[in-house]
């Protein structure tokens, strides 16, 4: 396994995925909506399935422009963060 796994336009993380993924460093995975979305993770599933992998760093992506980046952070687990539009992550091959 990788140090990064991208995750996008989810709706549901099955575990044999979730478990390949355990030891990951960084995670970018979709979270549209405060509220249930059919087709794509809510920011609450997110942050279920981002806490059920594990990852050392758990970054959000595809928000939406309904909730303030500051609010949402503040809701947060410390491991989980928005990401944002020019946002670099440093990544390290152990």
């Amino acid at each position: 396994m990788g140090p990064v796994a991208y995750l996008t336009d989810a709706k549901a993380i099955p575990d044999d995925v979730a478990v390949r993924l355990d030891g990951l460093d960084v995670l970018v995975l979709n979270a549209l909506l405060p509220l249930p979305h059919p087709l794509h993770l809510s920011i609450p599933e997110a942050v279920a399935v981002a806490l059920r992998i594990g990852a050392r760093r758990t970054f959000l992506t595809h928000l939406t422009h309904d909730v303030p980046h500051a609010e949402l952070v503040a809701q947060l687990p410390p491991s989980i963060v928005p990401a944002y539009d020019g946002l670099v992550i440093d990544v390290h091959e152990p």
